[in-house]
């Protein structure tokens, strides 16, 4: 069984529209439920239902507090890191799960089919369904991966194994990338909407969807299902 430590559980950056007392307030508690999500496994997390087991301030469960943006510069945002012991003391009192750092990595094979073919999505693609994606799982808490498709990848996996199941196929590059698990997607776009069907497999079986709408959302359905899967 391989898992990975995932970092930054208990840390969470949201976004802010000033530096004011309130705009500070509001994304501390923005931040905690961001963290909560992440460390209970769950999809949602009411924090205030758990902070009304908290004596005192919700700063008081903070180690570390800054403004900052993407790129650490300027204060689009606001990061904090939270008291792993004082979180996971409030979760127990609120008799919610805590999940550990210990995740396992799930290998996902997304093949994407529209008018100018279909592919299988690589981790070196820049576009807006691995951005969704990646932003999902780590919004989750849980170790991703998408191959590579270099030549080694190609040689051993194509589209049309991805859509029908080859799962044995899917194993072999799985296993490249030490994935525990393994999940198969195809988005197929129509004239209004796409189509999407997935499949998550782990030892004990296998559990598939099927969902309509914009390809955003379904690769975060996608990702949200493995998450509660795991």
């Amino acid at each position: 069984v391989h898992a990975v430590t995932v970092q930054g559980l208990y840390a969470a950056q949201v976004p802010v529209s000033d530096r004011s007392e309130a705009a500070r307030q509001d994304a501390v508690l923005r931040a905690l439920q961001a963290v909560l999500v992440k460390v209970t496994g769950r999809r949602t997390v009411d924090v205030l239902e758990v902070l009304a087991l908290h004596d005192g301030s919700v700063d008081q469960l903070a180690t570390q507090a800054d403004w900052r943006d993407a790129q650490g510069n300027a204060a689009e945002r606001h990061w904090v890191e939270f008291d792993q012991l004082k979180v996971n003391d409030l979760l127990s009192r609120s008799s919610m799960p805590v999940w550990g750092s210990a995740r396992s990595t799930t290998a996902l094979f997304v093949v994407v089919q529209g008018a100018t073919g279909r592919r299988i999505l690589s981790a070196s693609d820049d576009t807006s369904l691995t951005s969704r994606i990646n932003a999902v799982a780590a919004q989750r808490g849980i170790p991703i991966i998408l191959p590579l498709m270099d030549l080694r990848d190609q040689r051993d996996l194509n589209a049309s194994d991805v859509m029908a199941g080859g799962i044995d196929r899917m194993e072999v590059v799985s296993g490249r990338y030490r994935g525990e698990a393994l999940a198969y997607a195809t988005l197929s776009e129509r004239t209004d909407a796409w189509d999407a069907a997935w499949t998550f497999v782990a030892r004990n079986g296998k559990r598939s969807w099927q969902q309509r709408g914009r390809a955003q959302q379904l690769a975060e359905a996608l990702v949200h299902s493995v998450a509660d899967e795991l």
